[in-house]
């Protein structure tokens, strides 16, 4: 029966015309074929979500689990590696992987996903005071300073990033060494939203979140 509507379809195709009427009316199964033959509707890789948060921020992939920054153009993985996406709850499930420098420059991740550089990385420091500027600077010795909230990242495209008590894994290592001091590399601190050159690469527990170049 399959292989005859195939047929069918062909045949109507040639004599009607694909945009044909009489070709729509006559087969309206054609649009529901793929299902047919794989058993199974097709999935759609485009995030159902396509609103911009906080004006920069534009939710990407399948499940929505990656976020591109329009002002930079990077892709960035909502979530620090160790945790899960949960399509559901918007949120990140599981706790983030801690990692040295060296262990974590020696992983190798699928799809272009790297660790970022510092400048990069600092892009995504958000101060929610204002001071020293409210998203991203130059500024590598800046911290948020006042009543600002915690995390310093926008939690709504970045959730369950971990800050309290300011832990070794609010600190995300970047790829970065320190110019002066092979043995240092630059780390960026979610929790006061400051930036260092100071992280012995050796330390162990520190978090790493994922970017790539656009891939649209």
């Amino acid at each position: 029966m399959l292989r005859f509507l195939l047929v069918a379809q062909v045949i109507a195709v040639v004599s009607l015309g694909f945009h044909s009427p009489l070709y729509a009316k006559a087969y309206p199964w054609f649009m529901f074929l793929p299902a047919i033959v794989n058993g199974t509707p097709p999935i759609s890789d485009t995030c159902a979500d396509d609103d911009l948060i906080f004006d920069r921020y534009l939710p990407m992939g399948k499940n929505c689990d990656v976020i591109k920054d329009i002002v930079t153009n990077l892709e960035w993985q909502r979530c620090s590696v160790g945790q899960t996406w949960n399509p559901d709850t918007k949120r990140c499930d599981g706790a983030p992987a801690g990692y040295s420098w060296y262990s974590a420059d020696a992983q190798s991740f699928p799809d272009g996903w790297r660790m970022p550089n510092v400048t990069e990385l600092r892009s995504l420091v958000y101060c929610s005071t204002g001071d020293p500027i409210l998203i991203g600077n130059d500024l590598y010795d800046a911290t948020c300073n006042g009543e600002y909230t915690r995390p310093t990242i926008i939690v709504e495209a970045f959730p369950d990033v971990p800050w309290v008590g300011n832990s070794l894994s609010a600190h995300y290592w970047t790829s970065s060494s320190n110019d002066n001091d092979s043995g240092m590399a630059w780390v960026v601190n979610f929790y006061k939203g400051n930036v260092g050159d100071d992280g012995n690469k050796i330390t162990p527990g520190l978090s790493i979140r994922l970017v790539r170049p656009p891939t649209n």
